[in-house]
């Protein structure tokens, strides 16, 4: 498709959101670019508006837009949402050459006036730069495109890519249109894309690599050609200066040794000639070996890649294994430490009974005089011979508070087991606690382990394989 006419819309998620730089570099403001040609190949560019103040003219067009949205939804427009959109039209430079840019141009300004009409919205800026692309051996080749920025925000203060339909119709209607301006002109439409081969991601690749290849091959034959022209256009130089030579020796009236010594000349630099188309062959005989090892290069890196895909789906099913089990293993710990909890609780408390046995007899003693002290606070009747399992223990307590009476010892006995409660509360807090550093230092060990088997797994993976042929498709 050598003559094609086409129109792209910002592909979003992969080129930013126009800004106040599309301005500088549409309408060529400030700084000149890097990648521009040289001034004697670059052509005249197209505006359809000068613009003196990049910065205000972009606070207006935005302030008109947010105005727009927040009169037709009573809110603001969201900081994040996009206010101004990006088209481009792409033209040959085989065709443009054999058209008047003027009326390229014209048919520019139609298609944007159209694209206001069919989608309520405006356009804010046209430009066709004629002053980008390549030299290839000493000659340009342009790349003829026209940005073209437009509202997102239509006249009616509605979304205008966001109404668009997901199966691209208004893209087809955009090439549709530009393709039946152009075609006066001698353009051709654009590929559409259901037409399009479908490749997988691999085949896209290789794809690719396949026609970087083929152009690197195109620029060596060209090359090649070149040097062949030249060579023989030498060899053509050459037989001519013999006959004049040859001419003017024979009217000088040479002698038959100056005859052989030019005849010997002349061989001579057919000779070096001759060399010169040799090693021109043994570049292609080079080039075509080279090409083989390549491709077999890539037949080793695909073989090598499908092995790695198998190696993620085994070590995959490995972590699906792996993960019950890790899970299986909290829940043990959980239970361990609750378990070693309990289990000290009721160390601590028997300890702290077994430690003085007239002590433990004292406060089971103590324990049923606030029993009895709580009865007759309820029943208001004193019982001073209470029947209990615990007489003995009475005894024992009444005999450890002898100058008190029954109220006072009571009153003992609630501060002595307030007491003994929060010393073995005290206990029991700083035992918790190391528990609970000991949970944590399990936690950190099973972590530790866990990065180590993902470090393990990750060192099995050879990333230098996983290469991704080719770069980005450009705008």
């Amino acid at each position: 498709m050598a003559r094609f006419a086409s129109v792209k819309i910002r592909e979003r998620g992969k080129i930013k959101a126009p800004t106040l730089h599309s301005i500088l570099h549409n309408s060529r403001i400030g700084k000149e670019a890097t990648y521009l040609l040289p001034k004697e190949f670059r052509r005249s560019n197209y505006h359809a508006a000068k613009i003196s103040n990049a910065t205000k003219t972009w606070e207006n067009w935005v302030a008109v837009i947010e105005d727009r949205y927040r009169n037709a939804h009573n809110r603001k427009l969201r900081s994040d949402a996009v206010r101004i959109e990006e088209g481009l039209i792409v033209l040959s430079d085989e065709q443009v050459r054999n058209c008047d840019p003027d009326q390229i141009w014209q048919k520019m300004q139609e298609f944007a006036r159209w694209f206001e009409e069919r989608h309520n919205t405006e356009v804010l800026s046209l430009d066709w730069h004629r002053d980008e692309g390549e030299i290839v051996n000493g000659e340009p080749t342009y790349n003829e495109h026209a940005h073209f920025l437009f509202a997102d925000v239509d006249r009616s203060g509605n979304k205008v890519r966001s109404n668009w339909q997901r199966s691209g119709e208004e893209l087809r209607e955009m090439q549709d249109k530009i393709a039946e301006l152009f075609a006066p002109l001698g353009f051709e439409r654009g590929i559409a894309n259901q037409q399009k081969e479908y490749r997988r991601p691999r085949e896209q690749r290789q794809y690719r690599q396949k026609q970087k290849k083929e152009k690197i091959v195109k620029r060596a034959a060209k090359l090649i050609k070149s040097q062949i022209d030249t060579a023989h256009a030498k060899i053509k130089d050459l037989n001519e200066e013999n006959k004049r030579l040859r001419a003017a020796l024979k009217e000088a009236g040479a002698k038959r040794e100056q005859y052989a010594e030019l005849e010997s000349l002349v061989r001579d630099l057919r000779s070096r000639i001759k060399t010169r188309d040799l090693t021109i062959e043994e570049l292609r005989r080079t080039f075509a070996d080279k090409e083989e090892g390549l491709k077999s290069q890539i037949e080793s890196l695909r073989t090598q890649n499908e092995q790695l895909l198998d190696q993620n789906r085994a070590l995959a099913q490995a972590n699906e294994v792996k993960t019950p089990q890790i899970a299986n293993l909290e829940h043990l710990d959980e239970k361990a430490i609750k378990r070693i909890k309990d289990s000290v609780e009721t160390e601590l408390i028997a300890a702290a009974l077994k430690q003085d046995s007239s002590a433990g007899r004292v406060i089971n003693g103590v324990v049923c005089a606030a029993n009895q002290y709580e009865i007759e606070a309820h029943t208001g009747v004193f019982d001073a011979n209470p029947i209990s399992r615990r007489e003995d223990d009475l005894d024992i307590a009444a005999k450890a508070f002898p100058d008190k009476d029954f109220h006072a010892v009571s009153f003992a006995t609630h501060v002595f087991i307030r007491t003994a409660r929060e010393n073995i509360l005290d206990a029991l807090r700083a035992t918790s606690e190391m528990i609970d550093r000991f949970a944590e230092k399990l936690k950190q060990v099973r972590a530790e382990i866990e990065e180590d088997q993902e470090q393990q797994i990750e060192e099995s993976y050879d990333y230098t394989q996983d290469r991704n042929i080719g770069g980005p498709t450009p705008w």
